[in-house]
């Protein structure tokens, strides 16, 4: 019996002991921590932080615990320009040749490692960041547009660029360092444009500048309206103080019997204010104008002037005449140029303003509202003021009434109405009846009403 017991208890511990080992090599392998491995290049394991281009690069790696073996390993470099692998090698050596057109090169060193640790298998990478760079100058110069430029560098080479129209470029030197990356050089050429002119120039016929010459299109009801430029090139003076100057002449042609002045203006605008202002502006492809301003319905008090804007500011009502031409003043400063010449007429008319006249005046020797003066009033205009009583007797009456309400100041005040006689006696407070006769532009106007006097 005690020798069953003991069989039993032996057949028990072989069986505790195999489910034993088998849990253990199901268990998962654990990789070694990675303080068991470093990596080096050139024998450090920090790398700096910059390498130059062309440096040679050792890249190794050790193991701190001695009882790893590693069975095999592969290098791998990976940069914007480049990728490689080389199996089972230590060291790998890498010389490094990134684009010298580009700034701050960034590459990678990947170790894989195949090891074993107690019969279990394991893949681990290291890696390593590696930044290479050129020390980078950029000269500039600069040069006129359409003129040619030598260019010599450092080794002494010439670079020639004929009729530069945009920025140029040399390709990079390379300067030797003894500490440090080396230099790249380069030249950089910059373009200053062209002195530009433009004008602005209308003609009847066909243009002519220098050797170059427009001729005027036959007219198409479709098109209408011509535009043409003529482009000229002059040498600057002193080229070495200046660029040549590009100067473009742009040309609408005009066809007379097609064409029509168009005077835009707003006589509710001119009349708004106490202080009449207005403006003209014409629609039309002529260039310079002539005007004439009659003050008077028979037209024979004017002024004259020339004008080459488009916009005429006025300040009086009146008949208002221009004479379109071409511009021809450029000939003072485009000495070869030549157009051909015409004009076109148009005439608008600037009513007077409708009058604003008080109906109570207070002459009682206060300085305010003493006289009896009217809004709008022009003093140009023939007039006739009436002043009668409630019994149709004139108590005032006078031509050419100059009594002006203007910004709240009267003007022309020695013969306007006080609310007195002719003999100077006051006339009793009360209610009066007045006419005035007011010879506007562009019809005769009366306007009637009462005024109060309160003293």
């Amino acid at each position: 019996m005690l020798r069953k017991i003991i069989l039993l208890l032996i057949i028990t511990c072989l069986t505790f002991f195999g489910y034993a080992q088998k849990s253990k090599r199901k268990a998962p392998a654990k990789a070694p921590n990675s303080s068991y491995f470093f990596m080096t290049v050139n024998g450090e394991e920090e790398p700096e932080i910059r390498y130059c281009p062309g440096d040679t690069l050792i890249f190794d790696f050790d193991i701190r615990n001695p009882e790893i073996t590693v069975d095999s390993l592969k290098w791998k470099w990976y940069d914007d320009f480049n990728s490689s692998y080389i199996e089972s090698v230590k060291p790998y050596k890498l010389v490094s040749n990134p684009s010298i057109d580009d700034s701050g090169v960034t590459g990678y060193i990947y170790l894989f490692l195949d090891y074993y640790v107690d019969t279990v298998r394991f893949i681990e990478t290291l890696q390593m960041k590696i930044t290479f760079d050129f020390i980078r100058t950029i000269l500039d110069t600069t040069v006129c547009r359409g003129r040619d430029i030598t260019v010599i560098n450092s080794f002494g080479e010439t670079f020639e660029f004929e009729d530069v129209q945009t920025f140029k470029e040399t390709p990079w030197d390379t300067l030797q360092s003894v500490s440090g990356c080396d230099s790249l050089v380069r030249w950089l050429i910059t373009v200053d444009d062209y002195i530009r002119e433009v004008y602005h120039i209308s003609s009847c016929d066909s243009v002519v500048w220098g050797d170059s010459i427009r001729y005027k299109p036959v007219w198409d009801e479709a098109i209408k309206n011509y535009n043409d430029s003529i482009v000229r090139f002059f040498p600057a003076s002193d080229p070495e103080l200046s660029c040549d100057t590009m100067r473009m002449l742009k040309i609408t042609f005009i066809y007379p019997d097609k064409e029509k002045i168009i005077i835009n203006f707003k006589q509710e605008e001119f009349c708004a204010n106490d202080d009449m202002e207005g403006t003209f502006e014409l629609e039309t492809n002529f260039t310079a104008f002539n005007w004439k301003i009659f003050l008077d319905k028979n037209k024979t008090r004017d002024t004259t002037f020339t004008d080459f804007n488009k916009t005429l500011s006025i300040t009086k009502p009146g008949y208002y005449e221009v004479w379109a031409y071409i511009d021809t003043s450029l000939y003072d400063t485009l000495t070869d140029l030549r157009i051909a010449n015409c004009s076109i007429f148009a005439d608008i008319e600037v009513e007077d303003c409708p009058l604003i006249i008080p109906n109570v005046f207070t002459p009682n020797g206060d300085g305010i509202n003493d006289v009896l003066g009217i809004k709008k009033l022009n003093i140009e205009r023939d007039n006739e003021l009436t002043i009668h009583d409630r019994w149709g007797k004139a108590v005032f009456k006078q031509k050419n009434y100059k009594c002006l309400f203007k910004g709240g100041k009267y003007y022309n005040i020695e013969e306007a109405f006080k609310g007195e006689l002719k003999s100077g006696a006051q006339l009793p407070d009360g209610l009066y009846y007045y006419s005035f006769v007011y010879d506007a532009i562009p019809k005769k106007k009366t306007y009637t009403g009462t005024i109060t006097i309160i003293r």
